[in-house]
């Protein structure tokens, strides 16, 4: 019954997929409103990339129509950097934590409600059974569905997540685990799939919610207001958002340092608008948002100023033959917004901006990453999961021996020409400014790689392979009946004979 149902929506016209979509998210209203309390748990790793994804399946369900109670047990053991109800107030704002610490009172969420319960003390009695419970990220071994009392525990794991004990799965209470990877018309490679994104579209009211409590907020709407170039009077910027570096309390995953990854960045900016069409030459900003050290961007400005590169003469004559040391500018406390604003208003065409802005909560980060019309840069599974929902190109840091991490489509295939060629491209940001090597007529160091993968992934008439690509990725992935979770919830209407 399952296999007929997938394929049937899989396989139907764009019309009759919507309607198809549309009755299973009916069926889905109806079964959830005959439940008075689902429960879901939010895990206590380091990151936020668990919690990010299982508040948004949050609301992905509260919007497939349940409208009664959610019991959002989080684990509050151990002692992680930031504790995971802060990290739930980070994604909900609307969560009040008691002064002095404590359980929140519950709070409304598009007309559901969602209660606190600390996993720590939280022990529900043996009749306290539920149907329906999920997490978007889990890698310890703990059953949750014995553990919260849930007949079908829902554990979805990110866009090609492989560290934990259970794999994307409905978990039961005393009955055998149903495996979603193993299961036929999930196939191929259902832990490629990723979650359906909203494209970020912060409103005023958010933004100054955001302003009241974040800092950095009002300078990433001044950087947001530059690049949609809404003031007739402003000259539009060019911006590129950054994040995969961080090396402040957090050891970077990758072969290069935050400055060979940043100095490869900075230059190959630099070499995109120097040979991009004449209306792209505006000033840029490169928004940093990973934590990255003081001695880091010290080390960085020496490389641009032709110091510490052990006289490699191919990395020195790119520097002096662009420039490159009197055009790019530093601003490591970008939260300083009126700083900010002369700095912008200060630069001019094929001049760039580096602005450090660390810890922006996930919906204003979205937005900024959402708003790069350069290459947007990264590292890791999170935020590749919200790259492949925009229609826009990007450039994703590989670990040592990770191969291909662009995806190819349709799902299971091996890794194809354009998505190994744009790993090429990403990987020459990992190479040490001092071991650049010489220019033979093709381009060959990072500067010239990266700037020209930034030249080709924008023509749109004709486009070009790189175009055609990231356009692909978006059109699957950006579908709401590709959805990791919405393909899940067919799963469990089947076996739920609903």
């Amino acid at each position: 019954m399952f296999d007929e149902f997938v394929q049937e929506i899989l396989n139907v016209a764009d019309d009759e997929q919507r309607t198809a979509y549309q009755q299973t998210v009916d069926k889905l209203a109806d079964y959830f409103n005959g439940e008075i309390e689902v429960r879901c748990f939010v895990t206590n790793t380091d990151g936020f990339g668990h919690q990010i994804s299982t508040v948004n399946m949050m609301k992905r369900l509260i919007d497939y129509g349940y409208s009664q109670m959610i019991r959002c047990v989080y684990d509050d053991r151990g002692n992680p950097p930031v504790p995971t109800i802060q990290k739930l107030k980070v994604l909900l704002p609307e969560i009040i934590i008691p002064a002095g610490g404590g359980i929140p009172a519950p709070i409304n969420l598009d007309g559901c409600v969602v209660v606190f319960s600390p996993l720590s003390i939280y022990i529900p009695e043996e009749d306290d059974v539920v149907d329906f419970g999920f997490t978007g990220g889990y890698d310890d071994r703990m059953n949750l569905a014995d553990r919260l009392m849930v007949n079908h525990f829902l554990v979805l794991q990110p866009f090609q997540w492989g560290l934990s004990h259970f794999s994307n799965a409905i978990l039961r209470r005393m009955a055998a685990t149903i495996s979603l990877d193993a299961e036929l018309p999930l196939q191929p490679n259902f832990n490629d799939r990723a979650f359906y994104s909203p494209d970020p579209t912060l409103t005023d009211a958010e933004w100054d919610r955001y302003f009241d409590t974040i800092k950095g907020a009002e300078s990433a709407h001044l950087i947001y207001a530059f690049a949609e170039g809404g003031d007739p009077e402003e000259l539009p910027i060019n911006l590129c958002t950054a994040y995969g570096m961080s090396n402040v309390d957090v050891n970077i995953p990758l072969l290069a340092s935050a400055e060979t990854l940043l100095f490869n960045l900075i230059t190959g900016i630099i070499q995109y608008v120097d040979t991009a069409d004449i209306s792209k030459r505006n000033p840029t900003v490169l928004l940093v948002l990973a934590n990255v050290s003081h001695e880091s961007y010290q080390e960085v400005q020496s490389f641009l100023a032709g110091d510490n590169l052990n006289n490699n003469v191919n990395t020195i004559q790119f520097l002096q033959d662009h420039n490159v040391n009197e055009r790019v500018q530093f601003q490591l406390n970008g939260w300083d917004t009126q700083t900010l604003l002369n700095n912008i208003d200060a630069l001019h065409n094929n001049q760039i901006l580096v602005v450090s802005l660390p810890g922006l909560p996930p919906g204003v980060f979205d937005q900024m990453m959402y708003a790069a019309n350069i290459p947007m840069v990264f590292e890791g599974k999170n935020a590749a999961n919200l790259a492949i929902n925009f229609p826009k190109p990007f450039l994703w840091l590989a670990t040592n021996g990770a191969g291909v991490v662009y995806p190819t489509l349709p799902l299971g295939s091996p890794a194809g020409a354009q998505a190994t060629a744009n790993q090429a491209n990403a990987n020459t940001m990992q190479i040490m400014p001092r071991f650049w090597p010489s220019f033979d007529g093709t381009p060959q160091n990072p500067a010239q790689r990266l700037g020209e993968f930034m030249n080709n992934v924008y023509p749109v008439n004709p486009p070009t392979g790189f175009t055609g690509y990231f356009t692909g990725l978006s059109n699957f992935y950006h579908s709401q009946i590709n959805d990791k979770l919405f393909m899940a919830m067919q799963a469990f209407v089947a076996f739920r004979g609903l």
